[in-house]
């Protein structure tokens, strides 16, 4: 990613947003993504000349709208609260709606603050990434297991999600 989009530093912002966005999605609490991101982000940002607090609202924004995704532990535990008060489906069906609220929102909020601050105009600072070596075979290897394993973590996990949602409508 840096080597494609290093140049371009007015992507930065929405790359952060992106990829904490894609850690969410595949399951990272909203206590792990900050914590794995944050130093990745914060040097990359001070690389290419961007405010530093660009990176950190990119990873908050991003990590907090995308918490609440029905396969996450934040999801389970935060409608797990309203589940005595307002019964299941109810429960599920907030949730749900401040996702998707915190998400629109979010992303909202962090693009106004990019326009405001200038973080979407190219920085003057020129950085120029080195093009990575072509992945060994076990690099590959690991790769695949890698994905291999999230796949077979979470697409049964959304499954399930869809399957008690349509069967409590149902």
């Amino acid at each position: 990613i840096l080597y494609k989009f290093g140049g371009a530093s007015r992507f930065m912002p929405l790359i952060f947003w992106l990829v904490t966005a894609v850690v969410m999605a595949l399951g990272a609490g909203s206590n792990a993504a900050p914590a794995f991101l944050s130093p990745i982000f914060f040097g990359i940002a001070t690389e290419m000349g961007l405010n530093p607090l660009i990176a950190a609202l990119g990873y908050y924004t991003a990590g907090t709208a995308f918490n609440l995704l029905p396969w996450t532990s934040d999801f389970a535990s935060k409608t797990s609260i309203n589940i005595p008060v307002f019964g299941e489906t109810t429960a599920k069906t907030i949730s749900y709606g401040a996702m998707v609220y915190d998400i629109v929102f979010l992303l909202i909020f962090f693009v106004v603050f990019c326009l405001i601050t200038g973080a979407f105009k190219k920085s003057d600072k020129i950085v120029s990434f080195e093009k990575p070596e072509p992945m060994t075979a076990v690099q590959k290897k690991t790769l695949g297991v890698i994905i291999a394993l999230a796949v077979l973590m979470i697409v049964p996990m959304i499954i399930q999600q869809f399957e008690t949602q349509f069967s409590d409508t149902v």
